[in-house]
């Protein structure tokens, strides 16, 4: 019978906190088991609205509340650091491939994230883009440099743009 958004927040941050505190542990566990030649990667595939424009507990939206989401990287040589730049999850395999000394993939749309993950620099591409929908109602979001960003339908007409970094909600 609660509806009001506090109660559905507070349940989720209680499960990411439970997952947080899981994390840790295993992250202790492999500290005592590992030769120093264990890479995790945690990500998660989309966010959660909560009630966010009008919206609950769904993920099928190109809003920043669905699209942007963490990644957690633990590993030799990663450094303790929060990063906040743009990527995209197409970058996790060749990051992987980088760190087992596989190399790159050719034609691959990745990018490894190794020089970022220990104190270094990448260069990016100038936009991200996130797609949603199935056959007929595909949209995609794409953002850019500064946090621009344009909704387009299949067919590329603008359906809502936003400036992020003026407007993070949207």
């Amino acid at each position: 019978g609660q509806f009001e958004r506090r109660h559905y927040v507070a349940g989720y941050d209680s499960d990411l906190a439970w997952t947080d505190s899981e994390l840790g542990r295993l992250i202790d566990w492999l500290k005592a088991t590992s030769n120093n030649d264990t890479v995790l990667v945690v990500t998660g595939d989309h966010g959660e609205s909560m009630t966010d424009h009008d919206r609950y507990f769904c993920h099928g939206s190109l809003y920043e509340h669905d699209i942007h989401v963490p990644m957690v990287v633990w590993g030799p040589n990663v450094a303790a650091q929060h990063v906040d730049l743009r990527t995209a999850h197409v970058d996790v395999l060749p990051t992987l491939l980088d760190y087992a000394g596989v190399g790159s993939l050719p034609g691959f749309a990745g990018a490894s994230l190794r020089p970022l993950l220990e104190g270094g620099t990448v260069a990016r591409p100038p936009f991200t883009l996130s797609v949603v929908g199935r056959a007929e109602n595909l949209r995609y979001a794409v953002v850019g440099e500064g946090g621009k960003k344009a909704i387009v339908d299949r067919h590329g007409a603008l359906l809502e743009a936003y400036d992020i970094a003026a407007d993070p909600l949207e």
